[in-house]
C-alpha cells in the first residue's frame, strides 16, 4: 500500500484502519509505505527508513517514536519550525462576496502583508474550489478581489498572475510541472514574458535563474537539466515552488504544500514559508493535516460544507477546536 490515505478523509482513513487490521488478523502481510508518521503506531509491527533511495534501518514499533524516525529519515536531529508572527496591520489582500453555486458561498477573507493564513477543513469543504476561483483557474458566480486597496479583475490565471498572485496547486504532477521537460523549462515557464530575447527566449537567463533557485532551495538534482519525472516528491515541489517565486508573486497561494513529500522536505518547506511572510508576501496555505495549520499559521479560516465557519486567531487553538467548526452548520 503506497501512501493510501493522501487524499483520503478522516472518517475514510479510519475504515481503511479497520480493512488493514482485518487483513493481518486473516495472515495477509502488508507492506505500507507513509510519509504521515502518526499512521505509523496504529497499523505498523515494524519500521523501516529509507533516505535518497539507500536502506537505513529497521526497527520494532515500540523502539521507534517519531524523533528517532526522523532522524533516522533525515540523517540528524530536526528542530521542528515554528509560527512565525511578522505580518502587519496592512490589507494586501481582500476576497468578497464570491460564490459559486453549490461549492462555496458567500466567502470573504482578508489577508495581510506578510500573513500566513490557514485554510482549513474537511474534505468536500470547498477551500481547493475557492482559491482556484480567486486565481481565476475556474468560473464563480460574484466575487470581487482587491490588492492593496485597488480591485483587480480576475478571469483568467494570466489575469492572476498579472495581479501579483501565485498558485502552488494540490496536484503537482497534473497541474504544477511537465515531468517530461527539464527543470530549466519547467521554471522558465511561468516568466516567458520576462525571458523574451528578439524572436526567442533568452535560454541562458532561464539557466542562471533555475539554478540559483537549486542552491537557495536546497533542490536536490544533478542539475538544471534534469527532467522533472527523475526527482523525488519533496524537490518536484521545491521546483514548483522556484516556478512561482520567479514570478515575483505578492500572494502566494499554497493548496497542500506538503502533500505526499518527506518529513524533511515538509520542514524545509515551513521555514521557507516564514522567510517568504517576512519578506512581505501573503501566502494563503490549504491544508488537510490540521497539525500543519497549527503549527504554521498565523490565522486560521475554517470551511464547512461550503461556507466560512470559523475565522480565528492562532492562538491556543488544538485540533478538536478546528474539527468542531469544521462540521458546524453556522456560517459566519
Amino acid at each position: 500500500m503506497d501512501e493510501p490515505t493522501a487524499s483520503l478523509s478522516d472518517n475514510e482513513i479510519d475504515n481503511m484502519f479497520k480493512i488493514v487490521k482485518d487483513l493481518r488478523a486473516k495472515g495477509i502481510s502488508i507492506i505500507y509505505v507513509s510519509h504521515r508518521l502518526e499512521e505509523l503506531p496504529i497499523i505498523c509491527d515494524r519500521i523501516s527508513v529509507y533516505r535518497d533511495g539507500h536502506y537505513i534501518k529497521t526497527l520494532n514499533i515500540e523502539d521507534a517514536p517519531k524523533s528517532v524516525i526522523i532522524e533516522n529519515m533525515v540523517g540528524k536531529n530536526m528542530t521542528q519550525t515554528e509560527q512565525v508572527k511578522c505580518y502587519t496591520d496592512e490589507i494586501l489582500l481582500e476576497a468578497k462576496n464570491f460564490s459559486s453555486g453549490k461549492k462555496f458561498q458567500n466567502i470573504n477573507i482578508t489577508l495581510h502583508k506578510g500573513e500566513i493564513l490557514g485554510i482549513a477543513g474537511l474534505a468536500g469543504a470547498g477551500r481547493t474550489e475557492f482559491v482556484r476561483a480567486l486565481f481565476g483557474a475556474d468560473p464563480k458566480d460574484s466575487g470581487q478581489v482587491f490588492i492593496e486597496g485597488k480591485e483587480v479583475q480576475i478571469h483568467s490565471p494570466r489575469d492572476a498572475k498579472k495581479a501579483g498572485l501565485g498558485f502552488i496547486t494540490e496536484d503537482r504532477k497534473e497541474e504544477g510541472l511537465i515531468l517530461s521537460m527539464n527543470l530549466h523549462t519547467n521554471v522558465g515557464m511561468a516568466i516567458l514574458d520576462q525571458l523574451k530575447k528578439g524572436l526567442g527566449l533568452d535560454l541562458k537567463k532561464e539557466c542562471v535563474l533555475m539554478d540559483e533557485y537549486i542552491k537557495s532551495l536546497s533542490i536536490k538534482c544533478r542539475d538544471g537539466n534534469q527532467k522533472a519525472k527523475a526527482l523525488s516528491g519533496g524537490n518536484q515541489q521545491k521546483v514548483v515552488i522556484a516556478k512561482w517565486l520567479a514570478t515575483k508573486p505578492k500572494v502566494l497561494i499554497m493548496d497542500e504544500p506538503t502533500r505526499g513529500i518527506d518529513i524533511g522536505s515538509k520542514n524545509q518547506i515551513y521555514a521557507l514559508m516564514n522567510d517568504l511572510a517576512k519578506q512581505g508576501i501573503g501566502i494563503i496555505m490549504i491544508s488537510s493535516e490540521l497539525p500543519e495549520v497549527l503549527q504554521v499559521a498565523n490565522n486560521i479560516v475554517v470551511f464547512a460544507a461550503g461556507k466560512i465557519t470559523g475565522s480565528l486567531e492562532n492562538k491556543d487553538l488544538t485540533q478538536d477546536i478546528l474539527l468542531d467548526y469544521a462540521t458546524s452548520q453556522k456560517a459566519v
